[in-house]
């Protein structure tokens, strides 16, 4: 049987050889159940401008571990922006939300809402004083993930895993940020096809310290019993 491409397989593995002390998710919405079901028993830090909004769905999926809310919305400066709500079918229910220099007009089937808000570094908020080594950092936030990234500044480098949301448009751009700074590309999970192409998937990173030979196998030793098709 072959390796399936999905977050929460590749988190089984991942937890036999890497120890996370916490999870800072970064775009929650209303919550990620494969990290609830992977690392039930470290803290959670989740982070979304539009926490209030699911608040129930929250309680719900985090009633039995340990978790701390951030409503705001992270970058890589702290000012102001509109916080953009929409609904992705034209039909007035929310579905997601966009940050943006300016406002929108507000139609009440596509545009919701267009509020004012203010974002903020990672680096600059008082949890990165606390936050414990070798956390495990998620990003899913609809665009702004690199500005996510550089606003956590030195505070990236005591991340042990990375979970990162990209398109075949970015992907590039950010496997090579986070590359940069010190993580290897480990797996390409969740992927997600429009039509017959292939379109988004998660990225998911190891810090370059922690990976292992039973991590990423050297390809240069070969062994063709470790050559595989995904099923």
């Amino acid at each position: 049987m072959g390796i399936r491409p999905t977050k929460s397989d590749c988190f089984r593995r991942l937890k036999a050889f890497v120890d996370i002390s916490a999870v800072v998710d970064v775009g929650v919405r209303e919550g990620t159940h494969d990290l609830v079901a992977a690392y039930p028993s470290v803290t959670h830090y989740l982070f979304d401008p539009m926490l209030d909004d699911f608040q129930s769905q929250i309680q719900v999926l985090y009633g039995n571990v340990r978790y701390e809310e951030y409503c705001v919305a992270l970058n890589d400066r702290s000012a102001e922006y509109f916080l953009i709500k929409r609904a992705h079918k034209r039909d007035g229910i929310l579905s997601h939300s966009v940050m943006r220099d300016a406002p929108e007009a507000v139609d009440g089937e596509y545009v919701l809402s267009s509020t004012k808000k203010w974002s903020q570094r990672f680096d600059e908020i008082e949890l990165a004083n606390r936050l414990a080594d070798n956390f495990l950092l998620k990003i899913d936030v609809d665009g702004p993930e690199l500005a996510v990234i550089s606003g956590f500044g030195k505070e990236i480098n005591r991340a042990a895993i990375i979970v990162v949301e990209c398109t075949t448009a970015n992907m590039c751009q950010r496997i090579s940020a986070l590359q940069r700074v010190g993580f290897t590309l480990i797996d390409l999970v969740d992927q997600i096809f429009y039509g017959s192409a292939l379109y988004q998937m998660d990225a998911v990173f190891v810090r370059r310290d922690l990976v292992t030979v039973a991590i990423k196998p050297d390809i240069r030793q070969f062994h063709s019993h470790l050559w595989m098709s995904r099923q």
